[in-house]
């Protein structure tokens, strides 16, 4: 239940010596983390048994003692649909609030919004189960996922149609590494609209020329199809451009399980 992880560092005694303990465990990986803590609301929601109030406070509570800085602590979602969370305003306002811990819940829809205001709650997760089995199956990888903009984006001038946004996670070495430093960008592909894309650096610049202040160029030339996109912002999910992952294997991934965002 919840969120497990290791450090790529230890201080002895670690079975290991102090040289290895500190080296990095994989290349190309960001220098830190944020864990979210989902527990109270992953792990319990599809429990048989009740849990009473009392039990999910007392959970939440411990887990940030224990010195987790994110804990999920409920899902606003139907009664009906999730009995075992039909206590989300009690497990909310009972929550004793420890300095520097945050306590998002999470909402999916305009309902579960208004309740989860109702109660006092402080932060609020959108992130949809759909998306989410998609990211981990696929990213990082050539997988675009367009989803509706939430206030936070929307505000930013993207172009294109102002109410969804794409997203997606690179696995090219080099783009991570850019992305390591500099958190979550807006980019576009390298080529003008309608124009195929180059696969070489040399024809990149070729097209832009001194419009672009830097090139970032890795050692082998790009090749292959463009990322498949995935419409998950007008109801089902919909292929809007076949790519290098098979229609076949994300539309069933897509639609798989029950997901956090039910």
């Amino acid at each position: 239940m919840g969120t497990r992880c290791a450090t790529a560092r230890c201080s002895s005694p670690c079975g290991r010596s102090n040289d290895m303990a500190h080296a990095p465990i994989v290349s190309g990986l960001p220098s830190r983390v944020r864990i979210v803590e989902v527990g109270p609301r992953d792990g319990l929601q599809d429990e048989a048994v009740h849990v009473p109030t009392e039990a999910k406070v007392r959970l939440i509570e411990l887990l940030a003692d224990a010195g987790l800085e994110t804990v999920e602590a409920t899902s606003f979602v139907s009664p009906r649909a999730v009995p075992q969370l039909a206590d989300a305003e009690q497990v909310v306002r009972a929550v004793r609030r420890r300095p520097g811990v945050r306590y998002p819940v999470l909402v999916p829809n305009q309902r579960g919004l208004e309740r989860a205001l109702a109660s006092g709650a402080r932060e609020i997760a959108v992130f949809e189960g759909r998306a989410e089995r998609l990211a981990l199956a696929f990213w990082p990888g050539p997988l675009t996922i367009v989803l509706p903009r939430t206030d936070r984006s929307r505000e930013w001038d993207l172009g294109g149609d102002p109410a969804t946004i794409g997203v997606r996670v690179p696995r090219h070495p080099l783009a991570l590494a850019v992305l390591s430093r500099t958190g979550p960008l807006a980019v576009t592909s390298a080529n003008r609209s309608g124009e195929p894309t180059p696969e070489t650096c040399e024809g990149v610049v070729e097209v832009f020329g001194d419009l672009v202040a830097v090139y970032l160029c890795a050692e082998e030339p790009l090749a292959g199809p463009p990322s498949t996109v995935v419409d998950l912002a007008h109801g089902e999910p919909r292929v809007l451009r076949a790519g290098a992952l098979d229609p076949a294997e994300i539309l069933p991934a897509a639609l798989a399980g029950r997901g956090g965002g039910r």
